[in-house]
């Protein structure tokens, strides 16, 4: 579970300090996927494709790196 302390009733810079904490840690995105049922093939062809991404994106940081 993410916690954040206030200080000094700084309300709003803790909210800003709890989001980016959130989103780091990849909990945004987990709960948006999970809002919704959706189906294991539809899920397993989704984490597929960023797979793909993922492979693609550093397979072009490797080849422009060594030019």
């Amino acid at each position: 579970m993410t916690t954040v302390t206030v200080h000094n009733n700084e309300v709003d810079q803790a909210l800003i300090v709890l989001r980016k904490k959130i989103q780091r840690e990849g909990t945004l995105k987990i709960f948006r996927a999970k809002r919704y049922h959706e189906k294991k093939s539809k899920y397993l062809r989704i984490k597929a494709e960023e797979s793909v991404k993922r492979k693609v994106r550093k397979r072009k940081i490797t080849t422009d790196s060594a030019e």
